[in-house]
């Protein structure tokens, strides 16, 4: 059984792209980005864990977005860097 997620008519966000099956789980369209993903174990220590937990909190992220987020970021910073300059200084 698949049904259509009714809109929201207090203006809330509506989640008509969505679809419920009767399992009871939410089908977002997004198997395509989660099949491209890799799993990773990562080991932190606990006084790390917690400050990102906190952070990822603060941000609205799951623990697991935010260091995704943070690598990205880091993964920009570091080629921005090692990319020549658009134009070059004047002599």
């Amino acid at each position: 059984m698949i049904r259509d997620a009714p809109p929201k008519s207090d203006g809330g966000l509506c989640f008509r792209d969505v679809r419920v099956y009767s399992s009871g789980l939410a089908d977002t369209g997004r198997q395509d980005i989660m099949a491209d993903r890799k799993q990773l174990l990562l080991r932190l220590p606990s006084d790390l864990k917690d400050e990102l937990e906190r952070w990822a909190r603060d941000d609205l992220r799951s623990l697991n977005a935010q260091i995704e987020f943070l690598l990205r970021e880091a993964v920009r910073r570091q080629r921005r860097a090692k990319s020549p300059p658009a134009h070059p200084p004047p002599p």
